[in-house]
């Protein structure tokens, strides 16, 4: 019958479609992971807080990340107000 070579053929095809998307997606993916990995985060605020538990000194460099009452920078005060201006 006719139908099956045709149907091979479509198959064939498609598969190679398929495949040509495959790849150009992960060369977008690949692509766009690089472009992401030349991102420079801001720097974060460090003290020399130590803190002293049971006589163990431990470094806490970071504590003034953990203070509510201190306004908020970058996109969390940005995602902050937008949300409570849309509620």
């Amino acid at each position: 019958m006719l139908i099956s070579p045709v149907f091979d053929i479509v198959a064939g095809i498609m598969h190679c479609t398929f495949l040509a998307l495959a790849a150009a997606g992960l060369l977008a993916l690949v692509q766009n992971t690089a472009a992401q990995a030349q991102f420079k985060y801001p720097a974060a605020p460090i003290s020399n807080q130590v803190d002293d538990y049971n006589g163990v000194k431990v470094a806490d460099p970071y504590r003034s990340l953990e203070n509510p009452t201190l306004p908020s920078r970058g996109c969390g005060s940005t995602r902050k107000t937008r949300s409570r201006s849309i509620f």
